[in-house]
């Protein structure tokens, strides 16, 4: 959460400079899970997780409603989203081998997190965003059922939106060297990982708005 505006040398507020990226932003990914582990035999188990979650997503940034370069706030857009997905999906499997007392070996694949969120969108647009036709400030409504990227159903209060936003799988494998005592308890270790994260496949968040200008 960041402020909208800032104070100048000279004791005026201005509108803040983050306000283009986020303002404020609220995201939470709760997922219950299922895991069950194997021992297939004396030196090697296997494991597996499933979740079933909800995410629910809350962000306002402001955007140019027209081409702005002087960034006056009067041709700013007030942009905030309101999301939720009920039905996240995703998994992980495991593996760990024990070939000595003094080494295991383990591997784990974690798949994708893919939130899906719908909601709402609200648009408030600034006032030197004028419609010459009504003489007012123009607004952003709803387009047209059949035009909907999104959802059906939109008001100009609140205009249908969509979140895509992933996680990417990741991959680890990792080697334990164990140091025991003569009774075979565990004393000391060193630990050695390498971990792969697939964020090319989630670099983006994508966010779809079913709203049009109404001039």
């Amino acid at each position: 959460s960041f402020p909208e505006t800032v104070r100048t040398p000279g004791a005026d507020d201005a509108p803040a400079p983050q306000r283009y990226d986020v303002v404020e932003q609220e995201a939470l990914i709760a997922l219950p899970s299922f895991a069950t582990a194997y021992r297939l035999r004396e030196d090697l188990d296997i494991g597996a997780r499933v979740s079933w979650g909800i995410g629910h997503l809350k962000a306002r940034t402001f955007v140019w409603g027209l081409r702005n370069l002087a960034e006056d706030e009067g041709y700013d857009g007030d942009f905030r989203i309101d999301a939720k997905d009920n039905f996240i999906f995703s998994y992980a499997l495991g593996a760990l081998y024990r070939p000595a007392s003094w080494l295991e070996v383990g591997a784990s694949f974690t798949g994708p997190i893919r939130m899906r969120g719908e909601g709402t969108g609200v648009s408030i647009l600034g006032n030197e965003l004028f419609d010459p036709v009504l003489m007012e400030v123009d607004i952003i409504e709803p387009v047209k059922d059949l035009d909907a990227k999104c959802a059906v159903g939109g008001t100009v209060e609140a205009q249908k939106a969509c979140v895509d936003l992933d996680l990417p799988m990741t991959a680890v494998l990792g080697a334990r060297w164990v140091v025991r005592d003569g009774s075979g308890r565990e004393r000391a270790d060193l630990e050695f990982d390498l971990v792969w994260e697939n964020w090319s496949a989630a670099k983006d968040i994508t966010i779809k708005v079913d709203g049009q200008s109404r001039g």
